[in-house]
């Protein structure tokens, strides 16, 4: 898809392919938009459904997803800060992806938070540790001051 795009665009920026005076770059860029919503759905879902079956989210990064969630809310913010910026509802509806992007992203890491703080939170005995075990670990950092 990408290296499709990528060609494409550039084919109509020299004039390589026919194209009618109503479809500009900037149409291009918000057709682009649309691919990465797609994109975005079809790489949620799964992940959903694969928590959801194994009943378990073993071996998946949260700190990912709250980064995801942050970003989330940031691009959402910046959306409200320019519409209160401009005093007018052109930046919402100027960009509904940017703001379909920003709501399905909350939506799917709150989904993801509570699978893996709430509904599948357990640990895996291999990843459970002793006192003992515990004890016997020094940190790096104390390593380093006690060689200098």
């Amino acid at each position: 898809v990408i290296l499709f795009s990528i060609t494409s665009f550039i084919a109509i920026k020299l004039n390589l392919l026919p194209t009618s005076t109503s479809f500009t770059e900037l149409d291009w860029l918000y057709w682009l938009s649309m691919v990465k919503l797609g994109v975005s759905i079809a790489k949620y879902i799964p992940q959903v459904m694969l928590n959801h079956r194994r009943r378990s989210t073993v071996g998946w990064n949260i700190y990912n997803v709250l980064c995801d969630f942050s970003g989330g809310i940031l691009s959402i913010s910046q959306l409200f800060v320019d519409v209160s910026i401009d005093h007018s509802w052109k930046g919402v509806v100027g960009d509904p992806v940017k703001l379909a992007l920003g709501l399905l992203s909350l939506f799917f890491d709150v989904i993801f938070m509570a699978q893996h703080y709430c509904l599948y939170n357990r640990q895996p005995e291999s990843r459970k540790r002793s006192d003992a075990e515990d004890e016997d670990r020094v940190p790096l950092t104390q390593d380093l001051a006690e060689e200098a």
